[in-house]
């Protein structure tokens, strides 16, 4: 069984540095663009509109582009690591089958929402849509938040599910995946651990800047072009739907 780290880079976002990896690691960069020297260079997806998707599908589905593998570390482009590998593994992974960063700023996927909104990551609609369905779900306000730049996981058949499901909410809902992490995990009634360290001030991992700083952001790169996401959201544009969310983001906004 091997081991993975990997990344995917299009629309020429990061520069990739070198990790170096114990025997039994690959190295994988998903790529549209440039190859990576000392990496595996593999084709990302390009079925979607959104390059944000194009990469996110790699990031969120391991088990799919490494059938063989036991154990998978997704690093962002813009991430350097400074650790060991295996050291890293047996650290995190000894109770646990999945280790995330603790959010630096927030502990709330509503409060995420709304700064998603306001910082313009996604489409407002397609947002408060997500979130007003997790609230009339009754999932809680304050119940964590994890921050995805990094993920470390088992790919146990629980692990598998977690990022069936993940993706489908991405699919279908935001592309910003930190808004539906703590959702599903909730939703499957697991839990993960958090890296000890801060995600910006290691020393497991140094964040760079990114090369291009964000994607344009264009409304329709919020949609995945496939039928069955496109009809599931033509069921929702409709404007009783949208005054219905703008009275939700009212009376949130007064509430906070």
């Amino acid at each position: 069984m091997e081991r993975v780290i990997y990344t995917a880079v299009v629309a020429g976002k990061d520069e990739v540095s070198l990790p170096v990896v114990p025997p039994g690691w690959r190295r994988v960069c998903f790529t549209d663009g440039p190859t990576y020297r000392g990496w595996e260079n593999l084709p990302a997806f390009s079925s979607f509109s959104d390059p944000v998707r194009n990469a996110k599908i790699h990031k969120i589905l391991p088990h799919r582009f490494f059938p063989l593998a036991e154990v998978s570390l997704w690093i962002d482009g813009n991430v350097e690591v400074s650790c060991d590998l295996d050291e890293l593994v047996e650290s995190y992974l000894r109770n646990s089958d999945i280790a995330v960063h603790k959010h630096r700023e927030r502990q709330c996927i509503y409060d995420e929402a709304m700064a998603c909104i306001e910082l313009e990551k996604d489409v407002p609609e397609v947002i408060l849509k997500q979130i007003t369905r997790y609230k009339s779900e009754g999932y809680p306000a304050n119940a964590g938040l994890a921050e995805c730049t990094i993920v470390l996981r088992r790919h146990t058949t629980a692990v598998r599910a977690l990022d069936e499901l993940w993706w489908q909410e991405i699919t279908q809902g935001s592309r910003r995946d930190q808004l539906s992490f703590n959702y599903v995990m909730k939703k499957l009634a697991m839990s993960y651990v958090v890296f000890e360290s801060h995600l910006f001030e290691g020393p497991l991992f140094t964040v760079h800047p990114h090369a291009i700083l964000g994607y344009p952001r264009k409304r329709s790169w919020a949609f995945a072009d496939n039928s069955k996401v496109e009809d599931f959201l033509s069921r929702f544009q409709t404007a009783n739907l949208l005054r219905k969310l703008q009275q939700y983001a009212n009376r949130w906004i007064s509430d906070r």
